[in-house]
């Protein structure tokens, strides 16, 4: 059986987790200025995109991923 949990439990909760989601919100825009400020990394990072979005349109039109695509043709499921 699961253990009740108190009012105070209940309510301070969502507090932390806006916190944690916040430095976390704060991190990932660190990061996308620190990727968007570097032609390399802006580039490479935009190749993985298109190699992803080709694979799920592969996925999303029921066509069998090409290569390793996302990990969807290795092995069994």
């Amino acid at each position: 059986m699961a253990k009740k949990s108190s009012k105070h439990e209940c309510m301070a909760a969502p507090m932390v987790d806006r916190d944690w989601r916040a430095r976390d919100d704060a991190d990932t825009l660190r990061r996308a200025g620190e990727i968007m400020n570097d032609g390399g990394r802006l580039k490479a990072a935009q190749t993985e995109v298109r190699k992803t979005a080709a694979a799920l349109e592969r996925v999303t039109a029921g066509t069998k991923p090409r290569g390793n695509g996302l990990g969807l043709a290795k092995g069994r499921r």
